[in-house]
């Protein structure tokens, strides 16, 4: 993530996977809305920007679900042990 704060240009594309990661859930959840906001807060200047978490609790905040340029969605996946 450090390397994505000073500003990316808009038309870069940052990906970020298991954000979180090894902190606790109010501190991962808290990081992460906080660097969604950095980002958001550029309005048209903001980079593309493909965050992937399991802080699930992002997708109830009346902050982001609003957000003009943010999508949020969820996945499941499941596994067929018969083979």
């Amino acid at each position: 993530m450090s390397n994505m704060m000073p500003p990316p240009p808009r038309r870069s594309l940052c990906l970020v996977d298991e954000f979180g990661k090894g902190t606790n859930a109010q501190d991962g959840i808290s990081f992460l809305y906080a660097c969604l906001r950095h980002f958001l807060d550029r309005g048209r200047e903001c980079p593309r920007l493909l965050a992937c978490t399991h802080y699930t609790e992002l997708l109830e905040l009346p902050e982001l679900v609003d957000r003009p340029g943010l999508s949020l969605w969820t996945m499941q996946a499941s596994v067929d042990s018969c083979r």
